[in-house]
């Protein structure tokens, strides 16, 4: 007994864990396993397995967890980029819808100037033609007024201005004196 409580305490010397609780119920679960009828008996290598199992379990639900922890980082990587994919698609689509606006407004814009240069070449050719119009109206006019002058005129006054105008035309060629243009400054004054 002393021998056997020495090798029990050792190990609480020397910095060593107490065994686990776990174990003794382990033990006594297989021979409960094994006095219950209907039930397989718990083979020894399956005792001797127990503990690795159960390290091994948690390692399996660490590993789960990291992968698990991993899909979720992955798969929020890959929702962050169809969102981001969705939203370009989305600019996209509204750009050309701008750029097609843009386009009809631009096209609306050359027909209205092509059609105001048409209209201006027209306008402007009525404008000539107006003007044309204008110009014979006046040609007219003044040969009616000529006509209408020389048809009363001849009544009002004898031919004495007929014959005024071709001596005025002389008396234009004719160099005007020097004392008429010292006359003249005193006249402005």
């Amino acid at each position: 007994m002393k021998l056997m409580a020495c090798t029990l305490f050792l190990p609480v010397f020397l910095g060593a864990q107490e065994p686990a609780p776990a174990a003794k119920p382990a033990e006594q679960a297989p021979k409960a396993a094994e006095s219950v009828p209907g039930k397989h008996p718990v083979k020894a290598a399956d005792k001797a397995r127990t503990p690795d199992k159960a390290g091994q379990v948690k390692v399996g639900q660490v590993k789960a967890a990291r992968r698990a922890e991993e899909l979720d980082k992955r798969q929020a990587q890959a929702d962050k980029a169809a969102r981001d994919a969705r939203q370009q698609k989305a600019q996209a689509t509204q750009e050309k819808a701008r750029q097609a606006s843009y386009k009809r407004a631009e096209n609306e814009a050359l027909k209205k100037s092509e059609l105001a240069k048409r209209q201006a070449d027209g306008l402007q050719k009525k404008a000539e033609a107006h003007r044309k119009r204008a110009e014979e109206i006046h040609r007219k006019a003044e040969e009616s007024w000529k006509a209408y002058q020389a048809a009363t005129r001849p009544v009002e006054a004898p031919k004495a201005k007929a014959a005024a105008k071709p001596a005025e035309a002389p008396k234009a060629e004719t160099p005007k004196p020097e004392p008429a243009k010292a006359e003249a400054p005193e006249k402005k004054d």
